[in-house]
Formats: C-alpha cells, structure tokens, sequence
C-alpha cells in the first residue's frame, strides 16, 4: 500500500446504498497510506449526496484509533469537491471529490 500514490474512481457513489461502503474503503486506504491521492468523478444524484459522502469519510477517519491527538496527520485530512460540470441538466451535474 504505500508504493500507491494515487486512487481513481468515477461515478461509484450511487446515493444511501453505497455511503458506508465507499466511505469505509476511502478511509481504509487514507489510514493505510495517508499520502495517497484519492480523486473520485462523481455524479451529484441527491441533494446532500456528495456532502453526506464527504461529511462520512471526514467522521471515519476522525474515528480511527490513535487519531484524537490535535497533531494527528489524520485531523488535517482535507476533502476537497468541485464542481466539474455545472449546468441546468441535472443528470450532467459531476462533482470531483479530492482527499
């Protein structure tokens, strides 16, 4: 795991059913590798999705074991979301997730 320096996905967060599961691996692999770059396309499919989403991966990993000290490399975790394509369409409305 530590010779990854990038992770790259697109369009893998499909609303409440995949939350748990993408936020846990996010987090698994940031734990494991905190300097790898995981960069995720995704489609913006509810309201709060990306936020909810991100709003998860920031909790999982403020929870890991050892994390609680103000120093920890894990408690200046960044998540970054754009917007890629913003436009009247909603099914073209992409967010890019950066942590």
């Amino acid at each position: 795991m530590s010779l990854i320096t990038h992770v790259i996905g697109s369009d893998v967060h499909f609303g409440h059913q995949t939350l748990q599961p993408l936020s846990s691996v996010i987090a698994a692999i940031k734990h494991r590798n905190p300097l790898v770059q995981v960069i995720i396309m995704l489609k913006e499919r509810s309201e709060n999705g990306v936020a909810d989403l991100v709003a998860e991966i920031e909790k999982k990993l403020q929870g890991q074991e050892g994390n609680h000290n103000a120093d920890s490399q894990y408690n200046k975790f960044p998540v970054h979301v754009r917007d890629v394509i913003e436009s009247g369409v909603p099914e073209l409305k992409m967010k890019l997730v950066e942590c």
